[in-house]
């Protein structure tokens, strides 16, 4: 019902919103990696074995809807079908903001693909646009 990447071997990045229900602590829960539709059968499972929500993330707000998942048994990292989050180095954090403005980003989900559509079962993605600070205000 929702994606995340892969920070490791052990770690899935996803939204707080698709991890905060007592029942993600109380039943067992698969991830299920190397998908592209959610009728597919295949892929590689593991069980959810912990949740760590952002500690500033409150129900029904969009700021700070971030978690990280830690799963039974490690991924194969190197697997090329498996979507790896790419994160910056700390150079490029201290330098100033990151992503830079006029940067090219894809982001990959199961998500509506327009305002109070229906899900999809095929994985989207788009490519989007860094906006600069300024355009972001007007």
């Amino acid at each position: 019902f929702c994606s995340g990447a892969l920070l490791s071997e052990y770690y899935i990045l996803t939204a707080a919103h698709c991890v905060n229900y007592p029942e993600v602590r109380v039943f067992p829960l698969q991830v299920v990696f190397g998908i592209e539709n959610l009728v597919e059968q295949s892929g590689e499972r593991r069980m959810i074995s912990d949740v760590f929500l952002h500690p500033d993330w409150t129900t029904g707000t969009e700021a700070n809807d971030i978690a990280i998942i830690r799963i039974d048994r490690p991924i194969n990292f190197t697997n090329r079908n498996y979507a790896k989050i790419c994160l910056p180095s700390i150079d490029q954090l201290v330098v100033g903001d990151y992503p830079s403005a006029e940067t090219s980003l894809v982001a990959i989900g199961w998500a509506y693909t327009m305002y109070e559509d229906i899900e999809s079962d095929f994985l989207q993605q788009i490519r989007l646009i860094v906006l600069d600070e300024q355009t972001n205000q007007q």
